[in-house]
């Protein structure tokens, strides 16, 4: 006499859990590339509201930035675009690339980690967030030359109104919320290497992100929008006296050796790009 049989046997069962841990093994990469594309995406769209934001605001201010508190003394809340730009914004969310959206103060690891403000109390004063300006592009008063020794305030560009707007950065992935890169900076020892940056002695640290696969996004003060080179960085016109030409690419890996794997970028002569 047979038995009907019911249900799968161990064999069988074994059979189908090694044949989906395969096709999740196939899977799963394909799935974090597109994860990765799509927050790649929205950091972009975050960046490009940021841009016209910034639009509006120097178009209401006889075409100026904002003052910074740095040039006038130590960080002050009030006198950041986090506070001046309130009005022109109403979702907190687009502060933060959605690779870093926890705060560092809360074990984020950089350089996936979002900052909070000092001197505010809470997130509900939307002190947060995950990208920082170019300290550069602001207006500080004439009558202040410089802040301690490296910043020098004619070295601002103070006005939207430049030539060459797309090579000058003007908010872009970081972990504070502003910062003051000079070309003498030094890269990164490792990947969310912070630690330089923190009395701004090596502020394109700051920047310097590994949050894109060997990128950073940035906006530009003509409003255009794009993934940044890691050792591009360099390569920008953050101020008026900045030297593209400073670094080379051999000083930059020797500085950060992780940095090897990820794309160069020549110098430039006579405003053209040239191996160096």
């Amino acid at each position: 006499m047979t038995r009907d049989r019911s249900g799968f046997t161990l064999i069988e069962l074994l059979v189908v859990i090694a044949i989906i841990a395969l096709l999740l093994a196939i899977l799963m990469p394909g799935l974090s590339r597109v994860r990765a594309q799509s927050k790649n995406v929205v950091c972009k769209a975050n960046l490009r509201h940021w841009a016209l934001i910034f639009q509006i605001y120097v178009q209401d201010n006889d075409n100026k930035f904002h003052t910074s508190g740095m040039p006038t003394g130590g960080f002050s809340y009030d006198r950041t675009w986090i506070k001046i730009l309130k009005p022109y914004y109403q979702d907190p969310d687009i502060r933060f690339c959605p690779t870093a959206t926890k705060l560092w103060m809360e074990g984020a690891q950089n350089p996936f980690s979002a900052w909070s403000a000092v001197g505010v109390t809470s997130l509900e004063e939307w002190d947060s967030g995950s990208y920082g300006i170019n300290t550069w592009i602001t207006n500080p008063p004439s009558t202040v030359e410089r802040y301690v020794n490296k910043f020098e305030s004619k070295d601002h560009w103070r006005t939207a109104d430049v030539p060459g707007g797309y090579t000058i950065p003007m908010v872009l992935d970081c972990w504070w919320c502003r910062g003051y890169p000079c070309h003498m900076d030094k890269a990164p020892a490792y990947d969310g290497d912070i630690i330089g940056s923190y009395s701004n002695v090596n502020d394109m640290q700051r920047y310097c992100l590994n949050r894109h696969n060997g990128t950073t996004n940035g906006a530009f003060l003509d409003a255009s929008v794009r993934a940044i080179g890691l050792k591009e960085l360099w390569r920008l016109r953050w101020h008026r006296r900045f030297d593209t030409n400073f670094k080379t690419m051999d000083e930059l890996n020797a500085e950060g050796p992780w940095l090897q794997k990820y794309k160069d970028y020549p110098a430039f002569v006579d405003g053209q790009r040239t191996r160096r």
